[in-house]
Order: structure tokens, then C-alpha cells, then sequence
């Protein structure tokens, strides 16, 4: 079992950023992360189907994905093997289902880790994710997802993080990939590694071969930051993951 540390750095996401994209933020959905390690013995896969098979109640609606760490900075690695993100629509959607739950009904039912497989960290956190739209989004039982963690200019905002991002996806649309984007910001609970404003930025492509040609595109030249203004400091903890999807509700 891997040792659990508290402030170990959370779930990041992909970069790609613009600050003259002339693209409005959306309202963000509100995700609660939570890190574990599995138990000596115990593989991914087997979580993955413990988490598909648990039972569903009206109010367990949130989609619920597993994202299994595969090349990760040297602090998760070493406390952690995945994230467990429940995606909520909003504050009141969150909040409404926290407090059913305060009142015995089962809406975090999927939150309960049998010790016998997993070791969670104490603290999870809750941040908004900004998608980009427009793009081919992730409808299939697993892919991989890139991210990166941004801290922002001074006098710099999540806004101008997303006109960025926004500008990057274009400039990889352009090019024939309309991946996934996502830019995310902490809202409540632990960050490691933050100087001033940060963000995550995200990139989820719809399959794993998908991911491959996104990458091509780069590797043979692609620069898709090119007629941006950068918004960002520094972008640390390039990362790569693969994200399970557990349930996927209609509502």
C-alpha cells in the first residue's frame, strides 16, 4: 500500500491556453476528487468493476469517473494510484445532494471505499471545470487525458486561463482535433505547489487513438499556442491519465 499524504498534489489537467480568444467563460460544473491507493494485491481493473457494479438510487445521479495515474509527478506517484471525480451540475445540485445525504439518504453511496481494496486520502477537494465547447467529448468506457497545472500571471484571471485554452483548442480543431478541453480551479480544499491565481487545464480526447493523433500533430510541428497571449507563469506537472467512466447518469 502506498503511503498517504494529505497534501499530496491533486488530480491536474491539460494545458493549451489564450488571453486574445475572444471566448466567454462558461458557469463550471462543481467535481468532488478524492485520491486513493489501491491495497497491496489489489489492480485497477478490479476497482473499476467494484465501482460499475455498485447500486444506483434516484439520488446517486452525478457522473462518477475513476482516473488511473499513468505518468504523474513523483509526489502522487508516490502516495497515490487514482482519483475518483464526481461531477456535480452546480452549487445547488451539490449542495442538495450533501445535505439528502446528511439526512440518511444514500447519495454518496458510490464514496464508500471497502478498505479491503483502497486507502483515500483524509481530504478531498471540490473545484469547478470550465469545458470548452464544441468538441467530441469522451462517450466510451475509458480514455487517456492529459493535464497540466498553470499558476496564472499577476493580475491574470481564470477567465483570461480559459480565452487561452479556448484559443488552443481552436488552433488544434484547426488542424482536425476537437479533443475535450477543460480548464479548472480550486474551490474548497487542499493545493500543494500554488503560487498566487492557478488553474488545471485538461485535455480528453473521445478514444486512446485519438490521444495518439492529437500528440502526432505536435510532435510533426503543430504549435498550438501560435497568435496567443499567454496568461501563465509557468505550467508544471505535466501528466497523463486513464479515465474510467463508472456511471454516467441521463440527468
Amino acid at each position: 500500500m502506498k503511503k498517504i499524504s494529505i497534501f499530496s498534489s491533486i488530480a491536474v489537467a491539460s494545458l493549451m491556453s489564450c488571453t486574445t480568444f475572444a471566448q466567454e467563460m462558461p458557469p463550471g460544473a462543481v467535481v468532488r476528487t478524492l485520491n486513493c491507493a489501491l491495497n497491496e494485491g489489489v489492480s485497477m481493473s478490479e476497482v473499476v468493476a467494484w465501482g460499475r457494479a455498485l447500486p444506483r438510487t434516484e439520488t446517486s445521479a452525478s457522473p462518477v469517473f475513476f482516473r488511473e495515474a499513468l505518468h504523474h509527478n513523483n509526489n502522487y506517484e508516490t502516495d497515490y494510484d487514482f482519483q475518483i471525480a464526481w461531477y456535480h451540475g452546480s452549487w445547488t445540485n451539490y449542495i442538495a445532494d450533501m445535505e439528502a445525504n446528511r439526512s440518511g439518504n444514500p447519495v454518496f453511496a458510490r464514496a464508500v471505499r471497502p478498505g479491503d481494496m483502497m486507502t483515500c486520502s483524509a481530504s478531498d477537494a471540490l473545484s469547478t471545470y470550465h469545458q470548452i465547447p464544441d468538441n467530441d467529448g469522451f462517450t466510451g468506457d475509458d480514455t487517456l487525458m492529459t493535464t497540466r497545472f498553470c499558476n496564472l500571471q499577476p493580475g491574470k484571471s481564470i477567465a483570461d486561463g480559459y480565452r487561452f485554452a479556448a484559443g488552443v483548442a481552436a488552433n488544434f480543431k484547426a488542424a482536425g482535433d476537437s479533443s475535450l478541453m477543460q480548464v479548472i480551479s480550486r474551490q474548497v480544499g487542499p493545493v500543494q505547489n500554488r503560487t498566487g491565481n492557478a488553474v488545471v487545464i485538461a485535455s480528453v480526447p473521445a478514444t486512446a487513438a485519438a490521444m495518439a493523433a492529437r500528440q502526432e500533430l505536435t510532435r510533426n510541428g503543430l504549435n498550438p499556442t501560435q497568435g496567443l497571449d499567454n496568461p501563465f507563469t509557468v505550467c508544471n506537472f505535466p501528466a497523463m491519465w486513464r479515465s474510467y467512466a463508472i456511471t454516467r447518469p441521463n440527468n
